[in-house]
């Protein structure tokens, strides 16, 4: 589990709008227990007037609701699935008071004794109709590229399908794990595969046996940028767009990149036009740089890659041991900056780092 430990003031990014949604809530909380307990009128008054305090926070949170007994309801807040988004719906969680007759949860927990289905656009997905084989890439033997194989299969029905089992994972295995340990999902037909099918049911195991041979590989794995060198080189890319690069040379080469299997995508916005970037802006440029460098610093599992700038916006790019740790940080990037340059982010798992392909098997970076 990431459980990142950063010393930050952080947590004030939204302590404010954490207070007002959990004041709205606990002044609402025997009306909103009546109506999820009733089951009438749930979508206009509850669903709605939850989202809009919910959006007031972020846009990417979001929730499921239920009864857990009769005294007890659930409030369940997911991030979807984003990354990013983790941290946020476990600190909205964290700062709950104490509100009779409900608790909270953050993120979709699992179900390990797989005693339901999931109905999805008229289909039924079970533990009977699943199974599953991995896929074995020698390139990138520690990615986990699951084949989902579903009895009922037919093409015209592909994304009904496919969202379907991952909805039926996601309540089996919880949302934590769907987002930690697989790289990829893929599905089938039951007669398309001479594969030797195994039981969803022993996916869990699968996964934890996976994810502990893994652990045991990169544990002690540190990179070491006492030799770094960076290439700079300019170029064009897709329809004529030319662009600017700056990346290490060296890492792009490292043999232990899946040790770092998160990339983090920093973009600053319209910071050039017509490739010129003014004083002030550069400056700017610079001291985000400069955050960014010791806020997710190398001996926290955080992996400088590079930059580059390509339609008026420059994109910079670390490789990371986790996720919640650089979401924090960009959120506190993103408040210090947010009246000076525009700051946004993304952090996706690329275990192998394949985002950066082009620049290693260009023969560019070779020293």
């Amino acid at each position: 589990m990431d459980r990142y430990q950063i010393q930050s003031n952080t947590s004030k990014r939204y302590a404010d709008e954490f207070d007002n949604f959990w004041r709205f809530f606990t002044l609402h909380s025997d009306d909103f227990f009546k109506t999820i307990k009733s089951g009438k009128g749930v979508e206009e008054d509850f669903f709605e007037d939850l989202t809009t305090k919910l959006e007031e926070i972020n846009e990417g949170i979001f929730f499921l609701v239920g009864m857990e007994n009769e005294s007890l309801a659930e409030l369940i807040f997911t991030p979807v699935g984003v990354p990013k988004n983790v941290f946020l719906v476990e600190e909205l969680v964290a700062s709950a008071p104490e509100i009779t007759r409900w608790q909270f949860r953050a993120l979709k927990p699992a179900n390990p004794k797989l005693d339901f289905d999931i109905k999805f656009d008229n289909l039924i997905f079970t533990k009977h109709n699943i199974k599953f084989y991995p896929i074995i890439h020698t390139e990138y033997p520690d990615e986990i590229d699951l084949m989902l194989v579903y009895n009922n299969f037919h093409e015209e029905a592909y994304e009904e399908i496919f969202n379907g089992i991952y909805l039926f994972l996601e309540n089996y295995l919880g949302e934590e794990i769907m987002i930690e340990s697989i790289d990829k999902i893929q599905i089938a037909a039951l007669n398309e595969s001479n594969k030797e099918l195994i039981p969803v049911s022993k996916l869990k195991d699968y996964l934890i046996w996976r994810e502990k041979e893994f652990v045991e590989k990169y544990h002690h794995i540190k990179y070491n940028s006492k030799d770094n060198e960076y290439i700079g080189f300019e170029g064009i890319i897709d329809d004529n767009t030319p662009i600017v690069s700056y990346i290490n040379a060296n890492v792009v080469h490292w043999q232990f990149k899946a040790s770092h299997p998160w990339i983090l995508s920093v973009i600053l916005e319209s910071v050039s036009e017509n490739d010129i970037i003014d004083d002030p802006t550069s400056l700017l440029i610079n001291q985000i740089h400069d955050d960014l460098d010791k806020m997710l610093p190398e001996n926290k599992g955080n992996i400088f890659i590079g930059w580059h700038k390509v339609n008026g916006n420059i994109e910079i790019f670390y490789a990371c041991q986790g996720f919640r740790g650089p979401s924090v940080v960009l959120r506190e990037i993103e408040a210090n900056y947010a009246n000076k340059l525009k700051v946004s982010y993304d952090i996706f798992k690329d275990k192998y780092w394949r985002t950066f392909e082009w620049y290693s098997k260009s023969g560019m970076l070779d020293i």
